[in-house]
């Protein structure tokens, strides 16, 4: 499996989970009313990234100290490419939240898919210490250290 699948299936299976409870309801919020950090979500569960990069950029200009925030904003910065900037966001959410283990594992996925496995390997072994039981983050640690020899 290519480091860019696991990539979009470690965002499907945790990255909406336990860290950002707001994320995981089971009715999105409607685009037209909500709020720019529910309106990004919603957004970037439909896809439209570029929308949702909008949304997500406003919410963290009105809320700078919104891990979530800056997770999602991330996370439709990687879909549209800009990997640098979704690394700094991720960093950003990641300073906000140390402890999510969401965001260290997609921060880990993103700097291996710029091929910084050195740097990737630290994220992805305290996102499994974190949340060991997870069976979506030790499989990428495994990836990660047999490259790294």
């Amino acid at each position: 499996m290519r480091i860019s699948e696991l990539f979009l299936l470690l965002l499907w299976t945790v990255g909406f989970g336990s860290t950002f409870p707001a994320a995981a309801t089971s009715q999105p919020a409607s685009p037209q009313t909500a709020p720019p950090l529910q309106k990004g979500i919603a957004l970037f569960q439909q896809r439209k990234y570029a929308e949702a990069r909008q949304e997500l950029l406003r919410e963290t200009l009105r809320h700078p100290s919104s891990a979530q925030g800056y997770f999602y904003l991330g996370m439709a910065e990687v879909h549209l490419g800009d990997l640098a900037a979704g690394e700094r966001s991720l960093r950003h959410a990641l300073e906000l939240n140390p402890g999510s283990p969401n965001t260290l594992c997609n921060l880990g996925v993103l700097l291996l898919e710029q091929r910084k496995p050195q740097e990737a390997l630290p994220f992805l072994e305290k996102a499994n210490r974190l949340e060991p039981t997870n069976p979506s983050f030790a499989p990428i640690s495994f990836e990660v250290t047999s490259r790294r020899d």
